[in-house]
This record gives C-alpha cells, sequence and structure tokens, in this order.
C-alpha cells in the first residue's frame, strides 16, 4: 500500500514546488498541504473504502483550489495554471469518478460532480457525465429532464434534448413529468424558431416540409396525443397539458384539441365541466366591461349546464370556488354587489338540491359576515352544523358567532356542550380549547367544570392536553398550595403525558423560592411512566441536578446510570451521545 502512496505523493510535489517558489505558499503551508494529502491517501488505499473519506478528500482539494485562486488575487500572480491549477482540477475529477465508480446508486455523487464541472464551465464535461449518470438511473425522470435542459438551454442544441426526453421516455413510458415536459420542449422548440425567423426577416411560411412541421407546432400535439395513449384516463394529466400550452401565443389550435379530446373522453367529469367555463376568463381583467359581464354569462351558463348533468358535491363546490375566484377579481362596486348576488342564489339552489359540502358551507357563511349579514349568517350557519354535525370547521365558525352574537352565557354554555356531544371525542379537543377560553373570559366559576369534563374524555389526546390547561389554570387562579393539589388528584389518574410533568414541573420552577424536592420527585414519578422511551426526560432530571443551586451533580453518574439501563436498547446510543454534548456544552436541550 506505501509504495501506491508514495507514487501519487511524487506527482502531487512538483505542483506544490511551483505553488512555493511563485510565492502563493509558504514552505510551511506546502508541508501541511502534503501532510494532509498523504493522509488522504492512505485512507484511499484501505480495502473497504468509504464514501466519507473520498468526499472529504474532494472537499479539501476544493478548498485548496480556491485558496490558490485568492492568493493569485492578492499577488496579482496570473501564471503557472497548467502546472498548479489544472492538477488539483484533474484530481478532484479523477477523486470523483472513483466515488462514482464504487458508489453508483448514489445519485448526489453524480449531481455533486455534475455541479462541480458546471462551475468550472465544462461544457463537453457535464453532457458527458449527464449521459453516464442516466445509464445507471434510467428510471429517474427528473435526471432526465435536467439533462435535457442542459442539452437545450446550455448547450444550445435542440437535437439532443428532444432526443434525451425520447430516450428518458422509453424507460419510463407512464411518467406524467417526463411527458408533460417532452410537450415543453417541443413548444419551447416552435417559439424559439419563430423567433429567429422573424428575426432574420424571413416569411415563416417558407421551408422544408420538416420545419414546417416544428414552426407552426404540429410536433407538441403529436407528443400530446402519444402521451394522452401512454397515460389513458387520467383527466387530471391531461388538464396539466392546458397551463403549458398557454404560455405560448401559437398554441390557440392545440389548445382546442385539448378540449375536444376532454369532452369526447371525459364527459361526465366534474373537472371537465370546470376547464370549459374556465376556458375564456384566462385574460378576463383586461377585457371591456361589456365583454367581461359576456364571458362571465357564458361561464354561468356552462356551469349551469353542468350542475343539471352532474348533480355532485364537487360539481357545485367547482362552481362556487369559481364564483369566489370571480369576485376577487372584480373591482367595481356594481360588479362585486351583482356577483355577491349571483353567489348567494347558487349557494341557495345548491342548498335546496342539497349538494352543498362543509367547505362550500363555511365559505358561504364567511361570504356573508363579510357583507355584515350577521342574522343570514348565523342562520346558515346553523343549518351547517344540523348537516354535517362532525364538521370541526362549521362548529367552530358557529361557536365564533355564538359568542360574538347577542346570547346570555347560558345559551353559549349550552352550545358548547351541544358541540362536544356532537363532534368525534378524538376532534373535538380545538372546541374544548375555545370553551375554556370563553369561560375564564365570562364564566370563571364554571371553568373548573369544563377542564373536569375535559379530563375525564374517553381520549386520550384531549384528556392529557386538559389535564395540562387544568394544572396552568389552578396555578394562575387559585396559587402554588392548590396546583399541588391538583397535580396530586390528576397524576392518580390514567391517561398521563410527559408534558404534563414537565408543566408542574415549570410552574414550580416559576415560583419565588422553588422546591427541588418537588421537582424531583415529579421527575421520578415521569420516568416511572416515561423513562423508558424519552430521552429528555433523563437529560432534564441531570441538568436540574447540575444547574440548580441546590442540586447534587453527584447524583447525576447515578440517574445515567439509570438511563442507560431503563431506555429501550435502540435509544440508549443516541442517549449517550447527547449527554456527552450536554456534559461539554456543545449542545442543549430542546
Amino acid at each position: 500500500m506505501a509504495e501506491f502512496v508514495q507514487k501519487s505523493i511524487e506527482e502531487i510535489v512538483p505542483e506544490l514546488e511551483q505553488m512555493e517558489r511563485v510565492g502563493l505558499f509558504t514552505k510551511e503551508e506546502s508541508r501541511a498541504i502534503l501532510k494532509k494529502r498523504t493522509a488522504f491517501e492512505y485512507k484511499l488505499r484501505r480495502k473497504t473504502k468509504q464514501k466519507e473519506d473520498i468526499l472529504q478528500y474532494i472537499q479539501y482539494e476544493i478548498n485548496a483550489l480556491h485558496l490558490v485562486r485568492k492568493r493569485r488575487q492578492k499577488t496579482g500572480y496570473t501564471f503557472k495554471k497548467m502546472e498548479i491549477d489544472v492538477p488539483i482540477v484533474q484530481r478532484i475529477h479523477k477523486l470523483f469518478r472513483l466515488a462514482i465508480f464504487r458508489f453508483q446508486n448514489d445519485v448526489g455523487l453524480w449531481l455533486s460532480h455534475i455541479a462541480f464541472s458546471k462551475n468550472r464551465n465544462e461544457k463537453a464535461a457535464v453532457s458527458r457525465q449527464y449521459l453516464r449518470m442516466l445509464q445507471v438511473h434510467s428510471r429517474k425522470p427528473e435526471l432526465w429532464i435536467d439533462a435535457a435542459t442542459w442539452e437545450f438551454e446550455k448547450i444550445m442544441s435542440t437535437e439532443n434534448a428532444r432526443s434525451l426526453m425520447q430516450r428518458g421516455i422509453r424507460f419510463n413510458p407512464k411518467s406524467q413529468q417526463l411527458w408533460l415536459e417532452y410537450y415543453r420542449l417541443e413548444l419551447l422548440c416552435t417559439d424559439k424558431t419563430r423567433k429567429r425567423l422573424k428575426i432574420l426577416g424571413t416569411n415563416i411560411d417558407e421551408g422544408t416540409e420538416v420545419s414546417d412541421a416544428v414552426i407552426e407546432g404540429q410536433v407538441a400535439p403529436l407528443v400530446f396525443n402519444q402521451a394522452m395513449l401512454a397515460i389513458p384516463n387520467k383527466i387530471e394529466f391531461c388538464l396539466s397539458f392546458l397551463p403549458v400550452c398557454r404560455l405560448f401565443d401559437f398554441t390557440q389550435e392545440s389548445e382546442s384539441k385539448i378540449f375536444e379530446l376532454l369532452s369526447d373522453t371525459f364527459p361526465d367529469d366534474e373537472l371537465m365541466w370546470d376547464a370549459v367555463a374556465r376556458r375564456h376568463i384566462e385574460d378576463l381583467s383586461q377585457h371591456p366591461k361589456q365583454i367581461k359581464i359576456e364571458v362571465l354569462d357564458k361561464c354561468h351558463s356552462v356551469f349551469k349546464d353542468a350542475t343539471n348533468r352532474l348533480p355532485t358535491e364537487k360539481m357545485w363546490m367547482l362552481y362556487v370556488k369559481f364564483c369566489l375566484d370571480m369576485l376577487s377579481v372584480t373591482d367595481q362596486k356594481y360588479d362585486k354587489h351583482q356577483e355577491l348576488r349571483h353567489i348567494c342564489s347558487i349557494l341557495e339552489e345548491g342548498q335546496t338540491a342539497g349538494k352543498l359540502s362543509a367547505s362550500i358551507y363555511f365559505e358561504w357563511v364567511q361570504l356573508l359576515l363579510k357583507t355584515s349579514k350577521i342574522d343570514q349568517a348565523l342562520e346558515v350557519s346553523c343549518l351547517a352544523t344540523k348537516k354535517y354535525q362532525q364538521s370541526v370547521l362549521l362548529w367552530k365558525q358557529h361557536l365564533q358567532m355564538v359568542i360574538n352574537g347577542k346570547n346570555n352565557n347560558s345559551n353559549i354554555q349550552g352550545s358548547f356542550q351541544k358541540a362536544l356531544q356532537l363532534l368525534k371525542t378524538e376532534e373535538s379537543l380545538p372546541i374544548w380549547h375555545m370553551a375554556i377560553e370563553w369561560s375564564m373570559l365570562n364564566l370563571p366559576d364554571q371553568t373548573e367544570l369544563f377542564l373536569q369534563q375535559g379530563t375525564q374524555s374517553c381520549c386520550r389526546d384531549v384528556a392529557v392536553v386538559m389535564k395540562e390547561c387544568y394544572l396552568e389554570w389552578t396555578a394562575l387562579s387559585a396559587g402554588s398550595k392548590k396546583v399541588k393539589e391538583t397535580y396530586t388528584r390528576l397524576s392518580h389518574s390514567s391517561p398521563l403525558s410527559a408534558n404534563f410533568f414537565r408543566k408542574f414541573i415549570e410552574i414550580e420552577n416559576s415560583k419565588e423560592k422553588p422546591k427541588i424536592k418537588t421537582q424531583r420527585d415529579a421527575y421520578e414519578a415521569a420516568l416511572r411512566h416515561f423513562g423508558t422511551h424519552d430521552i429528555d426526560l433523563w437529560l432534564e432530571y441531570i441538568t436540574l441536578e447540575l444547574k440548580h443551586r441546590k442540586g447534587k451533580p453527584e447524583k447525576v453518574g447515578q440517574i445515567h446510570y439509570r438511563a442507560v439501563k431503563s431506555l429501550d436498547d435502540h435509544l440508549v446510543d443516541k442517549f449517550v451521545t447527547r449527554y456527552t454534548l450536554l456534559q461539554t456544552g456543545h449542545a442543549q436541550l430542546k
């Protein structure tokens, strides 16, 4: 092994001598570089090569190359690049090739090598590296797209980019991303050719049959047709071609063909009707008022036909979303007032048909609230919560309106109780938070009752959070003595959480004279329940003994021993690492 290392070092010596001779590095710096490279070379000669060793060597050489450039700028010496800079670059490429040969499945290595070559502006090398990478990782569509983008944008080779896309599709015929980017590439080729002819003053109608097909944009529709054959019956995929198509000013015919295919293939799909209705509103803000009204009427007519043919919740949701989008782009007060009335009438029709979803009801109420129709909003909200009794979103909206309205506390409290009864227990936590916040402000005497009900919930997620809230409320309202009693009572009943004990320790620590014995007892109780899988609890306990003025640092070793014995096997190494970092001051608790 030593003779191979010596051979590599002998190849390095001439460039170090040149650096020292021209004054880029001192003799001591050259020796340090040689020593470091020798250590890396020995690592590379191991029988089992480690990827990290090669990457460290590469990073060291890149840093050395940057340092050489800075020294050149500082000294103004720009000669001897072939003897100094080029060998370093060649060594970096050689190390990259070694790493890639050993670890071909690591895409990051390939991309790092390509990025280095791009920074060096080595265009031919980048193209070769892309081709070698794609021979290994041919089933990754994003890599084919990156390679084709490079060829088209940097190498300015439409043929190479098209060839790469076609090869990528042969390997990945079901990749929607590849088909879409190939479609975009053909449109870009057409756009590029047309602009070039326009600058040259050449008539677009002149040329060969092949160039005519490209110039007239006939290739992209062929790509679209093949994509539909390769991935049939996917309306979302078909619709994804429309935004790309609309980026260009010569694709009106292609867009019409896409809509024809949509109408023929997906006549009973809600997304097709939504796309057809929205087709004419791309540049609606630039239209005159009369044209705008006519376009909107046409869109509404399409949606009306759609809701009659497909009376589904999804169809109505798309219709309402379209109306809300149009409301956001109208700027004149008259237009907005007219559109608001139109939306309300549409929503009432949907409600009569029984096809409004919970999200539509929510948007309807929000719309009424923005227009100051409070009573009507409350009425709609009642209907919504009656139809969707287990919707947390609608109940939160309804309860907020009840709280803001002119209702007495008993009615509000009854609304909260009704919501908690109807909602799924595991989804009711946001309502519990609302109820507690409201009761603390309006019915302080009833707050404890709400908290007790919450701690007795059959859902663990609700019960443990309510216990934490119970402790916090007790500390704010009844003092530290009551907190200890509440903690003792709640800690004797399941379920419990580590944060419950942390909350009590936090409250105890916030006192003017915190008792370390109380905190120790709380940590011991928490560790009895969660000591097998909560590393942070052990580290917090250790930190208490180390940093508290009455702590006992001599107990840290004992706690560490207990932690190693108690934690699950897969957590022990992680605990030891974090404990070591904590001891050395290089890490803090989360």
